[in-house]
């Protein structure tokens, strides 16, 4: 999923460097994919969810923010 983030980003000239993202569902799938996408490219990523410790943990594999939410 990251090498496919970063070929089409790049390929429309969407400039993420230094860009704030925030990605609800974060903590794994899809969001988590994305998440580690969008850091890969230099964006400062935050990710929520509901479960903390899940957050915490997939913050670990790209330096993002955790924030505990529930948006439903």
């Amino acid at each position: 999923m990251s090498i496919f983030l970063h070929t089409n980003i790049k390929g429309n000239n969407f400039d993420t460097d230094r860009k704030n993202a925030v990605i609800t569902g974060g903590g794994s799938g899809i969001g988590l994919a994305i998440a580690r996408g969008l850091a890969a490219q230099g964006c400062r990523v935050a990710i929520t969810g509901r479960r903390l410790n899940v957050l915490e943990s997939a913050c670990e594999s790209f330096g993002g923010l955790s924030v505990k939410m529930d948006v439903s």
